[in-house]
Parts: structure tokens; C-alpha cells; sequence
């Protein structure tokens, strides 16, 4: 069997590989090239170097509103599922969300400051809690 399967691994892993080159490597590549060209169809890219990441960081704040509005939404995501996966307590939960609640919108009033190391409070938590999961998962195969 093992003989058999060792023969016969790539005529089954070329079929992947290619729908893998064709599904994300070439889109991949495509992308990253545009990213550094103005275009607007693929057909009349120009090739333009940094500028689009130089207007995209520096020319307005849209972008850090941006990336701090995702950040702020995605420790929210992952503190939610960590809790419903550790506890499956509503009471527990709605304790989060009240909290989340309070110190975002205690953001308008307060400094960034405070809510960003709220944040990074939080995801240390989070790490704990899953290296402690990750640690007593292994040790019980």
C-alpha cells in the first residue's frame, strides 16, 4: 500500500499544485504588481514605483483610521470567540461586550493611548490563554 501511494503521490499532487499556482500564486503576483502601477483596467497598467504606497501611508490619515478601525474590530472578533469557545457563558460574554463597549467609546473622551494598550492588554490574555491550550492539547495525545 505505502508502495502504491508513493508512486503514484504525484499524479495526485500535480493537479493541486497547479490549481493552487492558479487560484492564489498568480492572483498573488498579479496584485502585488498593481499595487505598484496606476491603472485602471489590467491592460493599461503603468508602472509608477512606491508612489501609491507613499500616497497610501502618508497623504491623509484615512489609512491609520483605517487600520486602527480593523484593529480595534478584530480584537473585539477574537476576544468574542475566545470567550464563546472557553465558556459558553452569555453572562460572561455580555460582561465583554459591555466592557469593549465602555473602553472604545471612552476613546472619544480619552487618549488613543488608553485604548490601545486596553487592546494590547487584551490579546496578551488571549495568547495565554491559547499557549496554555495549545500546551495541554499536546501533552493529551
Amino acid at each position: 500500500m505505502q508502495k502504491t501511494l508513493k508512486k503514484y503521490f504525484p499524479i495526485f499532487l500535480f493537479p493541486t499544485v497547479i490549481a493552487f499556482c492558479i487560484a492564489f500564486v498568480i492572483p498573488f503576483i498579479t496584485g502585488l504588481y498593481l499595487s505598484f502601477c496606476n491603472f485602471t483596467t489590467v491592460s493599461n497598467a503603468k508602472f509608477v514605483g512606491l508612489e501609491n504606497y507613499i500616497k497610501a501611508f502618508s497623504a491623509s490619515q484615512r489609512f491609520g483610521q483605517a487600520f486602527g478601525f480593523t484593529t480595534i474590530l478584530s480584537g473585539f472578533y477574537i476576544g468574542k470567540t475566545n470567550i464563546e469557545y472557553y465558556t459558553k457563558s452569555k453572562y460572561i460574554l455580555n460582561i465583554f461586550k459591555l466592557t469593549f463597549i465602555t473602553i472604545t467609546l471612552s476613546g472619544i473622551i480619552v487618549n488613543n493611548f488608553f485604548i490601545w494598550n486596553y487592546l494590547d492588554t487584551l490579546i496578551f490574555i488571549m495568547i495565554i490563554i491559547n499557549s496554555y491550550s495549545i500546551i495541554k492539547s499536546l501533552g493529551s495525545e
